[in-house]
């Protein structure tokens, strides 16, 4: 009966937990002059089709936790305000490379790793991935993004960062870094590196980058455990299979640690 009694009083806790964490990163009225929500609906592992039909299963693939979305208005812009909570950093730089588009190079944002147009603000903070849209364009529209954006920056400004593999790291520049690509399982390589899809159609709990550097792409797979599975690595090492990229197949390769480093043309 006891038993009982505290399981549910710690899943009382732990859900009351979560909410208020979730509070803490929506939007409120007058975070800045003129801001109003308007709406806000959340959606879980569950009801995220409801929301955004076939997208869903990308993000939960990258390992979705929940989405508070919101519609703002700001100087007489609506906004859609899409704040995605994903399983760690690692999960919320990963959807965020692979739905950036259009971004302005050079443009005067706020953190590292974001992207900015005129229609869309994308920021990544922690294991937070936001999404703010308009429909005007204009630089009004523009420059309000950027302070809801501020607003996150503030409210996450706690928020671990990203940790990039040192092969990665050493080839950023202000040239390539809107092109990295980090992808976590079979849609992801499927929708940005397809080459590579049948090679690793067998695996999971992976993580493949791709960097464009000069004229070639910089690949290097790492593992969540931090360690590359001995099956996998006798796979290379022999280069039996018959899906090896064709850079594994010729030795166009390195191993470095447990990370399976790869320039290819």
């Amino acid at each position: 009966m006891f038993k009982s009694i505290y399981y549910l009083v710690f899943f009382l806790f732990v859900m009351i937990s979560q909410a208020i964490a979730a509070d803490k990163v929506a939007l409120n009225n007058d975070e800045f002059p003129g801001l109003k929500a308007t709406e806000t609906k959340t959606y879980d592992g569950g009801s995220l089709w409801g929301y955004m039909d076939g997208g869903a299963d990308l993000y939960l693939e990258y390992g979705f936790q929940k989405l508070t979305s919101q519609a703002v208005t700001c100087n007489d812009i609506t906004f859609q305000v899409d704040i995605f909570e994903m399983n760690n950093p690692l999960s919320a730089f990963g959807i965020y490379s692979v739905n950036r588009f259009r971004c302005r190079v050079g443009s005067d944002t706020l953190v590292s790793n974001d992207c900015l147009n005129a229609y869309q603000y994308q920021i990544v903070a922690g294991k937070y991935y936001i999404n703010i849209v308009n429909q005007v364009g204009s630089s009004k529209a523009t420059e309000t993004s950027l302070q809801i954006g501020q607003v996150f920056e503030q409210k996450l400004k706690e928020q671990p960062e990203v940790t990039f593999p040192n092969e990665i790291k050493k080839n950023l520049s202000a040239d390539n870094r809107m092109k990295l690509k980090l992808m976590m399982g079979r849609l992801g390589v499927q929708n940005g590196y397809s080459s590579w899809a049948d090679f690793l159609s067998g695996w999971e709990h992976y993580q493949l980058w791709m960097l464009p550097v000069q004229g070639k792409n910089l690949l290097v797979l790492t593992w969540n455990s931090g360690v590359m599975p001995p099956k996998f690595k006798a796979l290379i090492e022999a280069r039996s299979e018959s899906n090896l990229p064709k850079s594994i197949a010729s030795k166009d390769y390195k191993l470095e640690g447990d990370q399976l480093i790869v320039w290819e043309n």
